[in-house]
Parts: structure tokens; C-alpha cells; sequence
């Protein structure tokens, strides 16, 4: 397991990251699987967090989605995606208030979670009722703090959040598709505060 990395880190790789079109990417049939459940969502405004090089917004935008921002906390991937594609795109992190302030009604994070100490900051931050669409590893990385072997293993950490409709899995990722539970209603699970 890896350790929660600064943004220098990402703005070391970004240029890496993605060098050929989102289709012929190893990510495409997450991708594609992600878009499935954007489809599913009335009228989306897609509040994307950890957008990176913007790979996900060129794909959307040639899908037609409009009402998109997309937030990461790396510059140097913001620049590579603001040459993608005419979506909005702002430095912010995960982590932070300012994301949440836009009025959206889908949340996509896509390798995001999984590399964050406390997963749970940014659930904590999304209205009500929004709809969620998160990607989760199967894999070990240097960079990810968890990643799970099982569906159930997703479900059992993220139901007293979310009220999950669907995990799928894909290749090497699993993507959770639901809605957010009232702010009320929501409970990290048992075993948190033993941590």
C-alpha cells in the first residue's frame, strides 16, 4: 500500500500520463463504463473532482456534455486538460470547499478515493440526493492507500454513504454508481474510529 501523495507528484507524471486519445486509452473501457451511468443521470451538471489531464472531459464533451467543471489539485495536469477540451476546469482539492460550491447534481471521481488518507472528507462535502459515480482499484499501487478484491468489500465501506445502486467490474476497477444519503443519515463505518 501506497502513501497520500502531494501535488508535485502529479504534476511530475502528468505529462506521462495520457499520451494517446481517450480512445485507445488502457482507461477507455472505464471510461465507457462511467458513461453508461453519466447517461443514466437527468439533465447532469458533472462536477468531476481529481479531473486530472482531463481525459474523462474530452470524452464527455464529444458525448455533448456541457454542464461539466472539472477540479484538480495538480497545475500542471490542469494545463494539459484546458488544451483537451472547452470544459471549465479549476485547481482545487479533493479535500477542499471550493469544488463543492458549484450547483451540480453528479459527482465523478475516477481514481480519486483510493488515494486518499481519508476517503470519506469528500463524500462528506456533496449535497444530498447527488448522484455519485466512483471508480475503485483491484490492484496494489505505491500511490493508493486501499484497494479492494471484492465488491462486497466497496459496499460494506461506502453504504452508510451512499445509497449504492450498482457496482460493476471492470478489468481492474470496480465502478460504484448511486446517490448521496441525507447529511443526517450518513455514518462511517463501525470500525472508523478504531483506526
Amino acid at each position: 500500500m501506497g502513501t497520500q501523495q502531494k501535488p508535485a507528484y502529479y504534476d511530475h507524471i502528468a505529462p506521462a500520463y495520457d499520451r494517446e486519445r481517450y480512445q485507445d486509452s488502457p482507461y477507455f473501457p472505464l471510461m465507457a463504463q462511467v458513461m453508461l451511468f453519466v447517461k443514466k443521470t437527468s439533465s447532469p451538471k458533472i462536477l468531476e473532482i481529481g479531473c486530472g489531464t482531463g481525459m474523462f472531459a474530452h470524452f464527455l464533451y464529444d458525448e455533448g456534455f456541457r454542464d461539466y467543471r472539472g477540479y484538480d489539485f495538480s497545475e500542471k495536469s490542469l494545463e494539459i486538460a484546458r488544451k483537451k477540451a472547452p470544459q471549465i476546469f479549476l485547481l482545487a482539492s479533493a479535500e477542499g470547499d471550493s469544488p463543492y460550491q458549484w450547483d451540480y447534481n453528479l459527482a465523478v471521481f475516477m481514481e480519486v478515493l483510493e488515494h486518499l488518507e481519508n476517503d470519506f472528507a469528500p463524500l462528506e462535502k456533496l449535497k444530498n440526493g447527488t448522484k455519485v459515480i466512483i471508480t475503485l482499484p483491484k490492484f496494489d499501487d505505491p500511490g493508493h492507500i486501499r484497494f479492494f478484491k471484492k465488491a462486497r468489500q466497496i459496499k460494506r465501506r461506502y453504504h452508510g454513504y451512499i445509497d449504492i445502486e450498482k457496482v460493476v467490474p471492470i478489468n481492474t476497477w470496480f465502478v460504484l454508481y448511486g446517490t448521496m444519503k441525507p447529511q443526517g443519515q450518513r455514518e462511517l463505518p463501525f470500525w472508523w474510529n478504531r483506526l
